[in-house]
């Protein structure tokens, strides 16, 4: 009895070059950020979120992480610090974007920003009058 075998075709197809990259928070030592989601032709798109910081122009991004969502939040970050943020999309087979977003710049949030306290009490106790 003769059995058919099928051969699984791999997957050469790059993911989508990335879109719509925008710093959507900036605090003391973390920012957020959102973008665009992409696509692929066997569906699963991961996104590598690469940072550089010292200033506008660095040039050494390291990679911060990875998510399968479309935003993330880079921590670690110092107060006050001037960076690049630009991500790259893989797919489930590790195929890469072939391009990178546009860099977008972000400075962190300055040390010394103060929150609002919420109130101890809405009232306080009356004292008798005399």
């Amino acid at each position: 009895m003769a059995t058919a075998t099928t051969t699984a075709t791999p997957d050469t197809e790059l993911p989508s070059d990335p879109a719509g990259l925008v710093v959507t928070g900036a605090f003391t030592q973390s920012i957020t950020v959102a973008w665009t989601p992409g696509t692929d032709n066997k569906g699963t798109v991961n996104t590598a979120v690469e940072v550089c910081t010292g200033s506008f122009a660095c040039t050494a991004f390291s990679l911060r992480g990875t998510t399968s969502g479309n935003t993330y939040t880079v921590t670690g970050l110092t107060p006050s610090t001037n960076g690049q943020v630009r991500i790259k999309h893989i797919d489930g087979s590790g195929n890469v974007s072939a391009n990178y977003s546009a860099r977008v710049p972000f400075t962190t949030a300055a040390t010394g920003t103060v929150l609002p306290r919420a109130p101890v009490s809405f009232s306080q106790p009356r004292l008798p009058r005399n």
